[in-house]
């Protein structure tokens, strides 16, 4: 098996935060994670289980007949600063801009 370099390493990362900060209140499966990310489940968790050492994301459980599922958030704290970092969307700032019933332009 070949070894991943750090920055193949840091952009799997990113595609993960990105998806967790996307689904903030939705815990999400790591088998989900890692079909988003096109990544086996073995490897996901391993980053994930990385990420939680570090308090970047938690781990809840999500019970199921069989067997107990991992399912990952975000930390409020993580999101917080990811939020921070990402710049506003080009719809949030046309829907800002966008004249309401009280400011509407008289024709």
């Amino acid at each position: 098996m070949s070894k991943l370099s750090s920055t193949k390493k840091e952009k799997i990362i990113a595609d993960i935060l990105a998806l967790l900060y996307e689904n903030n209140l939705k815990p999400i499966y790591t088998k989900e994670i890692a079909n988003s990310i096109a990544r086996d489940k073995e490897f996901t968790l391993s980053i994930l289980k990385s990420l939680e050492k570090q308090e970047v994301i938690k781990q809840t459980k999500g019970a199921t007949k069989q067997k107990t599922r991992r399912k990952w958030l975000i930390t409020e704290k993580a999101y917080k600063a990811y939020k921070s970092l990402i710049p506003p969307t080009t719809q949030q700032q046309s829907f800002d801009n966008q004249p309401t019933a009280t400011n509407k332009q008289p024709t």
